[in-house]
């Protein structure tokens, strides 16, 4: 498998080592399996979150600790991964869920830290958030409930919304579980829900053409990375249907989005950091509770609520965190 360098943006724009096979580095190693396809941009943001928490904690990359960016493009490549990573001896291996689980199930021993969305206790791969036991540990980016609260956004926009548009990747992990806080916030508020499922690019032209069959009033797209890598593409077509659409990711909302309303992903990779520090100086991963967020940052765009001809409530603008304009 190649090993890629990632110029991480780090004090002069310190980039990644790369060690040749055969010449192991005399000095613990972390890998970091980035699994999927990720946009690059949210990728040197993690990368740069990483090192400097490392930073933080003594560890510098390439003085007293290597830091591996592996990519893993799909999931018949991470078993063949983990392999390589056990049979290294690496002192930490980190990755998403996905990968936290696929490790847990090759190694007891090699300490495992994920940063992830979904519920790494509903998952299996820990015990408990404040004891996680085992070799493993991490942290949510998530709390669990912001696709309901993004829902509550919505209302709180569009008072006289009556039917709300949910776009969903097919088979997502955790799915399942945003639905059903969606739906249960839906009821509450009295809007009815037009949930639209998509995985391919197709689908998600399709998608759109049957919110505006459904005449819909806004839009809420649901948390997932195959939504990240066609963010602009799903804003151009909200723009050109002309809806109001909401999701999870900062990102969302400075591409051209209406608003945005969950954690910072790269302070979650940055709290991964800090924890890979502490194994590294010796502390065990099982005795590490599972990390939640604490601080959520609504975003509000003001540029496209005027293309839409919207008028922001003064309440929302008050309390958001940021306004572009």
């Amino acid at each position: 498998m190649r090993r890629r360098a990632f110029i991480a943006g780090l004090g002069a724009a310190a980039a990644w080592p790369v060690v040749a096979r055969g010449q192991q580095p005399a000095m613990p190693v972390v890998s970091y399996l980035q699994f999927g396809a990720i946009r690059a941009d949210l990728t040197e943001g993690r990368n740069k979150a990483l090192l400097i928490a490392l930073s933080q904690a003594g560890f510098d990359n390439g003085r007293n600790v290597f830091v591996d960016a592996i990519p893993v493009p799909n999931v018949d490549q991470l078993p063949a991964a983990i392999a390589a990573q056990v049979q290294r001896k690496v002192a930490v291996i980190v990755g998403i869920l996905d990968v936290a689980m696929a490790a847990k199930a090759v190694t007891s021993t090699i300490p495992i830290v994920f940063a992830t969305v979904d519920d790494p206790v509903k998952a299996g791969v820990v015990s408990s958030y404040s004891r996680p036991g085992g070799n493993v540990t991490g942290v949510r980016v998530r709390a669990g409930d912001e696709p309901a609260k993004l829902l509550e956004l919505l209302h709180e926009l569009f008072p006289g919304a009556a039917t709300i548009g949910v776009l969903v990747y097919r088979g997502g992990t955790g799915t399942a579980q945003d639905l059903a806080s969606i739906e249960a916030a839906a009821q509450l508020i009295g809007l009815h829900s037009v949930v639209t499922p998509v995985s391919s690019e197709t689908e998600l032209d399709a998608a759109f053409a049957d919110f505006a069959e459904a005449k819909v009033d806004a839009l809420l797209i649901n948390n997932h990375r195959y939504f990240d890598l066609r963010r602009e593409q799903i804003i151009a077509l909200a723009t050109r249907y002309r809806l109001p659409a909401a999701s999870l990711p900062r990102e969302f909302a400075v591409a051209g989005g209406l608003v945005s309303f969950g954690s910072d992903l790269n302070e979650g990779i940055k709290q991964a950091g800090i924890y890979i520090g502490r194994i590294l100086k010796g502390e065990d991963p099982g005795d590490l509770p599972v990390l939640q967020p604490t601080k959520f940052d609504l975003v509000i765009n003001l540029k496209a609520a005027k293309a839409l001809g919207l008028t922001i409530p003064p309440s929302l603008l008050v309390r958001a965190d940021e306004v572009i304009e």
